[in-house]
């Protein structure tokens, strides 16, 4: 995305990046030439779209601050996407307050496979090739492997579903659902099936990447 911006910041408290230094210090790789900004305020005054990240709830002084920032970015009527965790009833009040005030707020939450299982419901089978991402060490990469996988796949032209359960993939044009649900292992097979089927059938792909 940052090719699409004249100007992209990170905000963050002081614990995680340092005002100037480039985040590519959170994972030991080459710069990047995106920077840490320690000043909220300042940097979401001057920013015309602004992402509030997905925090665990139980990160409780990180999803506070998150938090915090939102609200600011609502009184600033400031263009919002948002992945923090919110209730339904805060999606509804910051949404009317967003409108209101001549700002515009998107919540993106995760899609589950909401399809009712049936003892007699069969397995679809795919005629396009599907690639499984995984990891042998979790957290390990993973997420950008899968990403750039499926953007050389759209920039060679390519129709892609790609699918994880990932908060930001509908920055990319991807999909994001929850493989974890309440239900037998039996039944989540079966519904994961139904709903990856009920995508192909919609969106026609060349390939389906899933991680």
């Amino acid at each position: 995305m940052k090719e699409h911006h004249d100007s992209i910041k990170v905000v963050s408290p002081e614990g995680i990046g340092k005002e100037g230094d480039d985040i590519s210090i959170l994972r030991n790789l080459p710069p990047v030439g995106i920077e840490f900004s320690n000043k909220a305020d300042w940097a979401m005054e001057i920013s015309e779209v602004i992402i509030i990240t997905d925090i665990d709830p139980m990160k409780k002084s990180l999803y506070q601050y998150a938090y915090t920032a939102l609200k600011k970015a609502i009184v600033l009527s400031k263009r919002i996407l948002c992945f923090l965790k919110i209730s339904a009833y805060e999606c509804e009040k910051f949404a009317e307050i967003c409108k209101r005030n001549g700002g515009h707020i998107e919540f993106f939450n995760v899609t589950t496979c909401n399809i009712q299982f049936r003892e007699n419901i069969h397995l679809f089978s795919f005629d396009e090739p599907i690639i499984f991402v995984g990891e042998a060490i979790p957290d390990c990469d993973g997420y950008d492997v899968f990403l750039n996988i499926a953007l050389q796949f759209k920039n060679r032209g390519k129709r892609v579903l790609a699918i994880s359960e990932d908060s930001y993939n509908p920055l990319f044009g991807f999909t994001t659902i929850s493989f974890d649900e309440e239900v037998t292992l039996k039944e989540q097979v079966f519904r994961i099936n139904a709903f990856i089927h009920e995508l192909e059938r919609v969106q026609k792909p060349d390939v389906i990447l899933i991680r």
